[in-house]
């Protein structure tokens, strides 16, 4: 596929914070560092729990009137939201969903290359666009968000072609890219586990936030005892969350999949140690993925 492709992602909503305190209040909060964070620059973050464990990932943008956009999982929108509010306090800070009002797009190059970087800067956008390269990899190509009722057909105008959202799910699990609450366990999940590093997702230069005392120490001494990778799978993947075995052992779970393609979350001992032992799912064989350099995240 040649052109610019363009996928509506339906199960991403935005969450607007505005107001004098906006800045200070993010930066206490979350994973990575606010001061990278322009109209065309995103980060890509996470809140966690006080004890480092994962609550939600996003990236976060600046809107056009210097408020900030939070990109997240549209179907926990509203417990994030409310996290926020819950955390306020006494700042000058709102709180504000837009998912009625904003729809985000990817756009690509050419979906079945290895790498596709389109320049967040050279690219003709709709008026009033904001758009950002992904910040977990700039294979994802772009993020643009658009007004919900004008959006697409803007796009359209620029004779960008539409690509079936599945064509952006196999891209980012060829790419190794785990995403929200369908690849990370809320509650449970830590950074070093899921790779989050890696995706350019936290700060070890930055002040104190929510989480960040556990997150530290689990990278200074490489505690994580699971590891996130992408599998093949012989057969139709079965849902989320089912077990993986390596012979009577169980030593993971199946997460995101698409195709034949998924992420899983492994124990790292039998990375290291049982090799020689095949993977097997709902009795389908799994092997590693190693199109994807995530196999080899430490």
């Amino acid at each position: 596929m040649k052109g610019v492709l363009y996928s509506r992602l339906k199960n991403r909503g935005i969450i607007r914070v505005s107001g004098s305190d906006s800045y200070t209040f993010l930066q206490n909060l979350i994973t990575n560092d606010m001061s990278k964070v322009t109209n065309n620059n995103a980060i890509f973050a996470a809140l966690l729990t006080p004890q480092g464990k994962f609550l939600h990932e996003f990236m976060i943008v600046k809107g056009n009137n210097g408020e900030f956009l939070i990109d997240c999982e549209s179907n926990r929108l509203n417990d994030l939201g409310q996290r926020l509010i819950n955390y306020r306090l006494r700042a000058n800070i709102q709180v504000s969903d837009m998912r009625d009002e904003i729809e985000i797009y990817a756009l690509t190059e050419d979906l079945d290359s290895k790498k596709t970087v389109i320049s967040a800067n050279t690219l003709e956008m709709p008026y009033g666009a904001i758009r950002f390269t992904d910040p977990r990899d700039n294979a994802l190509g772009l993020r643009v968000m658009l007004p919900i009722d004008t959006g697409e057909n803007s796009l359209k105008s620029l004779n960008y072609a539409p690509a079936h959202h599945l064509d952006y799910e196999k891209n980012r699990l060829k790419l190794g890219i785990p995403e929200g609450s369908k690849d990370f366990d809320v509650e449970k999940s830590t950074l070093a586990e899921i790779g989050f590093e890696r995706l350019n997702g936290v700060d070890f230069s930055k002040g104190c936030y929510i989480g960040q005392e556990v997150t530290t120490r689990m990278k200074q001494r490489g505690t994580a005892r699971k590891k996130l990778l992408v599998v093949k799978v012989f057969g139709n993947p079965p849902p989320p969350g089912t077990p993986i075995y390596a012979g009577d052992k169980e030593v993971g779970q199946i997460k995101s999949s698409c195709g034949n393609l998924a992420i899983a979350i492994v124990q790292r001992n039998y990375l290291e140690l049982e090799k020689s032992t095949p993977l097997k799912t709902n009795n389908l064989t799994v092997i590693p993925y190693t199109y994807t350099s995530f196999l080899h995240n430490e």
